[in-house]
């Protein structure tokens, strides 16, 4: 793992992350800060639409993007490759309120050393929670503003 270029990586936080920023900052837990989470790859980014066909015309016709395969979910949606990243649709017929702060939108990493990822969270003191896919292993944890990332292992390099 890598040592942090800044120590000031949370530079304005509010509520509830102000204990993270006191917690990096502080020189006791500056040390232990040292160790980060190592990011190998961009898995995808997951947005929300309510009309299914209409998405897959648009991306299809005007981004010229390619369905593919998606595991059995207990939601509407469908996938997308662009690269070796894929864009994960989600159909969400009301989207009331703010759903940038619902568990659908979200970013997806792979990560080295996915084993070790708890309990640098639970130094870090930023809460995550495990993901419920059995075929897929996952952690789940918000930024300061309350983004969703995902959390993943890397596959091993061969």
């Amino acid at each position: 793992m890598a040592v942090p270029a800044m120590t000031h990586c949370f530079p304005r936080a509010l509520g509830k992350f102000d204990r993270i920023v006191k917690f990096v900052h502080s020189k006791e837990n500056l040390e232990r800060c040292r160790e980060m989470i190592e990011v190998r790859k961009y898995l995808h980014a997951t947005i929300l639409v309510r009309d299914l066909e209409r998405t897959r015309c648009f991306y299809r016709a005007v981004l010229g993007l390619k369905e593919i395969g998606r595991p059995r979910l207990n939601f509407a949606g469908t996938w997308f490759a662009i690269g070796e990243q894929e864009l994960h649709i989600v159909v969400k017929p009301d989207l009331e309120g703010d759903p940038a702060f619902s568990d659908d939108r979200h970013i997806a990493l792979a990560v080295a050393e996915f084993d070790g990822v708890p309990s640098f969270l639970q130094q870090m003191k930023i809460p995550f929670r495990m993901g419920s896919n059995p075929a897929r292993r996952q952690i789940f944890f918000r930024d300061p503003d309350g983004n969703l990332i995902e959390l993943q292992p890397a596959p091993t390099d061969a």
